[in-house]
């Protein structure tokens, strides 16, 4: 069995084998040695991990439709590998994954919290083809824990796992009015049960949203580079609203510079400027930010940013195609 746990949500995951199972790769071999399981879960409540969620919760590719909304009840990633590297794709017989549902997760069928009896749509991600695909259906279940519920899923696969409702949409939000931001590019964090959204002003005074759920309850937080400027709730974020902002009269702002080179690892004197590599800025609030590309001296230039401040920057490895 292997398992985790989020300690704030107390919702968890975990993976029952049977004793007898084959293990074997996405090519059939078996897969032997001394094997590690690791199981990771997501906090449905939490917009860091919405964030993580593969492709994002808008937009969605599935084997059934080309876009859909998600709103998640559960999310968790499962692998096994042994000492060499190789890692398990399937089993030879049903195993079964439990999926913990906190119990203040809103069913965006009925509009309140989820409870014993309801159904959830399950859900597991393809990498290869950036498709979730279709599961069925699984039954949230209670075991008397206080927390949360859960959903048992028997499969014959390895895969990241999801509890989704396709949720009721607008393909275009009503405006939000952003009351005091305008000039500045006031980052925004849209958060509700199961459902996460960041998204930036650019510097307008209003913003609409594609592909946002109909009545569920969110949570959208204002920030600028980083420091909560405003906040407020909807019970409906394709009604839209207004956000009032207060920016603070006492900030510097300036334009800041990144410079990207590749550095000799022989050498670390040795640099040449990297040109057309994507710059992002992630603030306090882990909303990434586009910056732009660098130039032909390896520069990119973010304007209108606090100073002084940490600024966390990524930029795109193309020579080793990652972050």
């Amino acid at each position: 069995m292997a398992s985790g746990e989020d300690s704030e949500s107390g919702g968890s995951t975990a993976l029952t084998v049977p004793v007898g199972t084959t293990l074997t790769d996405a090519d059939g071999r078996p897969v032997g040695g001394t094997l590690s399981a690791t199981a990771v879960y997501y906090n449905n409540e939490d917009a860091a991990s919405l964030n993580t969620f593969p492709g994002g919760l808008t937009g969605v590719e599935t084997d059934t439709a080309d876009s859909v909304t998600f709103v998640s009840g559960s999310f968790a990633s499962f692998s096994i590998e042994n000492e060499d590297g190789d890692q398990v794709k399937n089993f030879s017989r049903e195993v079964i994954f439990q999926l913990r549902v906190p119990k203040t997760t809103v069913n965006p069928d009925t509009g309140v919290a989820v409870a014993a009896g309801d159904t959830l749509p399950i859900w597991s991600y393809d990498p290869d083809t950036g498709e979730w695909a279709s599961e069925g259906t699984g039954t949230v279940q209670d075991d008397s824990d206080p927390d949360t519920f859960y959903v048992e899923v028997p499969t014959t696969h390895l895969s990241y796992w999801n509890l989704d409702w396709p949720a009721n949409r607008c393909s275009l939000s009503e405006a939000w009015t952003i009351v005091g931001g305008e000039g500045y590019n006031i980052g925004l964090s849209i958060v509700g049960s199961g459902y996460s959204h960041p998204a930036f002003t650019h510097g307008d005074d209003s913003i609409q949203f594609y592909d946002a759920p109909q009545n569920i309850p969110v949570t959208m937080t204002a920030s600028l580079n980083g420091q909560t400027v405003g906040q407020t709730t909807s019970t409906d974020l394709c009604a839209g609203g207004t956000l009032p902002v207060d920016i603070p009269t006492n900030l510097t702002f300036s334009n800041v510079t990144v410079s990207v080179n590749q550095v000799c690892s022989e050498n670390a004197l040795v640099s040449t400027p990297v040109p057309s590599s994507s710059v992002y800025f992630v603030d306090g609030s882990g909303l990434w930010e586009y910056m732009g590309v660098t130039d032909t001296n390896g520069e990119a230039v973010a304007p209108n940013r606090i100073v002084p401040a940490t600024h966390i920057v990524w930029v795109y490895d193309r020579v080793n195609d990652q972050w």
